[in-house]
């Protein structure tokens, strides 16, 4: 009798039974006989499934403490994903006591918890750093902005001080177009001191050649009146011979 029912009728059929209902229920949707019911579920035990019993009391269990089908897919599905990632059941429950602390701690709804959760983890892949030295790069950049920090601050000083020597030089500027005749005068007169200096030492110079010429003079007029005196002497002499001569007689031979 089961094997002339169409395939989705026993479907259907072991699919409510699993839910919980009872054969009169299901015989009543389906429009079907409780004893065909029976034998539909027979035969899933035997040729499908051999667990059924099993899954049918979990689904009570389910039915009875007011869960639906989601809840125990929910469990598979978070069992199959906590193996996959290998973390036991104490992990998850301690993760979750110190998620709900840190959230009621911080008034935090564990919902913007998790969308910080992501902000974190989607910053530290952008940033191709692993999570667990993201703290460590905020605090190097920390430091680097406030290095940046240090160098504007300096740099504002160095502009400032570069604005009041440019103000000062242009105080000297206007000054210097102010006292610009008198600086060219100046520049003339210094131009005529040298000029002078220069005059006044070639005056020295002719002065000195002037007085080693007097001294030359001198000593050839001191040696002008040595020679006229030796001279003189030697005109004496030669008169005084002369006359001596004259009075001498010589013998005739």
């Amino acid at each position: 009798m089961g094997g002339k029912i169409p395939r989705h009728i026993k479907q259907k059929v072991i699919r409510q039974w699993l839910q919980g209902l009872s054969r009169e229920q299901i015989a009543k949707e389906n429009s079907i006989g409780a004893g065909t019911i029976s034998a539909i579920i027979k035969y899933a035990k035997r040729e499908e499934d051999p667990d059924i019993d099993l899954l049918r009391e979990v689904a009570l269990i389910l039915k009875r403490d007011d869960f639906d089908q989601g809840y125990f897919g929910f469990a598979i599905r978070l069992q199959k994903v906590m193996e996959e990632n290998d973390i036991n059941e104490d992990q998850l429950e301690s993760l979750m006591e110190d998620v709900g602390g840190y959230c009621f701690k911080h008034g935090l709804s564990v919902d913007k918890f998790i969308d910080m959760i992501h902000l974190t983890y989607n910053l530290a892949d952008t940033l191709n750093i692993r999570v667990d030295k993201l703290s460590e790069y905020i605090k190097e950049g920390n430091e680097r902005v406030e290095q940046n920090q240090r160098e504007i601050e300096d740099l504002k000083r160095e502009k400032e001080r570069a604005k009041e020597d440019v103000k000062i030089s242009l105080k000297d500027l206007e000054e210097y177009k102010k006292d610009k005749p008198l600086i060219e005068r100046n520049k003339e007169l210094q131009k005529e001191l040298e000029k002078m200096k220069a005059i006044t030492e070639y005056n020295k110079k002719l002065e000195w050649e002037l007085q080693e010429t007097r001294k030359q003079k001198d000593k050839l007029y001191i040696k002008r009146i040595e020679c006229e005196q030796n001279l003189e002497v030697a005109l004496n002499e030669l008169e005084s011979a002369r006359k001596e001569l004259e009075g001498t007689e010589f013998p005739i031979k």
